[in-house]
């Protein structure tokens, strides 16, 4: 069985066709959990309604808002699939979507795949995901996998991909505060710590573009060529408002390291050199010794 895990709040606009959407799964050996963290609407009251009609429904709602993250970690322990695939409440997924990420994720912790972009009003906008993400190299080796999680960006997100439930009880909950997003941490431990992604060219659901989306702001800002990122990199330091992104692998190498999370040889170094690399960004010259990185590993890092 699959174990859908779906994190609501206040989604009263977009829930039903999401909702409808998954009913009309190729797969239908699932359970949709889901779990509301104190919405304010009437979006409580729209799942309730479908759980009395499916027993495959469970829906819990959390007593205090616990933001996105948490409530997708604790959403995780609430699952009795193996296999968990994450799903916010305002897209539509295709009826193949179950089927392609499961055939993607044999051999593999985590498996994604491609969208099509809509707006608010669900019309489409006229190109793919990996459009946006200029995806035309994918690595099989996850550490080759996680050069580009660690120096570039994260170019699947989490509503479109499925976990191996046993890998995510392995670095869910995470402990440092300061790290943001769940499914990007997830997807870059898979490819550090773990057997990888596997990533099918398919269009699996139609992924929704407008500004109250929580994670709008990396949508937009994910089209970028690589030659402009590697410059990018190189003229900003710690005052870049992509500085964030920096950070935010920092803290994962410390999360790693401070969980104790039994690392070989390579992959010890693989992470000592990202937290290397993103430490020495505040000056001229450790810019310049990234430049010579990225350029020795453009390939990997850019999915070129």
């Amino acid at each position: 069985m699959i174990s859908i895990a779906m994190a609501t709040y206040n989604g009263t606009r977009y829930i039903r066709e999401q909702i409808d959407s998954i009913l009309r799964q190729t797969i239908q050996d699932f359970e949709l959990v889901i779990c509301d963290d104190c919405s304010t609407d009437g979006t409580l009251m729209i799942v309730e309604e479908y759980a009395k009609k499916d027993s495959r429904f469970v829906v819990y709602k959390n007593e205090i808002n616990l933001g996105y993250r948490r409530n997708f970690e604790g959403l995780v322990y609430k699952c009795r699939g193996e296999y968990i695939a994450f799903c916010d409440q305002d897209d539509i997924w295709l009826p193949n979507h179950l089927e392609v990420l499961f055939r993607g994720i044999e051999g593999r912790d985590v498996s994604s795949a491609d969208a099509e972009i809509i707006d608010a009003t669900g019309k489409s906008m006229g190109f793919k995901l990996s459009d946006f993400t200029r995806l035309r190299y994918w690595p099989q080796q996850p550490l080759e996998q996680g050069y580009t999680y660690f120096y570039y960006r994260n170019p699947f997100p989490g509503c479109n991909t499925m976990y191996r439930k046993s890998f995510l009880q392995k670095i869910y909950p995470i402990h440092n505060d300061n790290i943001q997003l769940h499914d990007t941490f997830a997807d870059t431990m898979a490819c550090v710590l773990g057997k990888g992604i596997g990533y099918a060219d398919e269009v699996i659901m139609l992924y929704r573009f407008h500004g109250n989306s929580v994670t709008a702001g990396s949508k937009k800002d994910s089209q970028q060529h690589p030659m402009k990122c590697l410059i990018r990199k190189f003229v900003s330091g710690i005052g870049s408002p992509r500085f964030r992104y920096v950070k935010d692998r920092v803290h994962y190498c410390e999360e790693i390291y401070s969980r104790r999370f039994s690392l070989d040889e390579r992959q010890y170094e693989f992470v000592r050199n990202a937290r290397e690399y993103h430490q020495r960004r505040n000056s001229i010259w450790g810019r310049f010794l990234n430049l010579l990185f990225d350029i020795r590993h453009y390939r990997k890092i850019y999915n070129v």
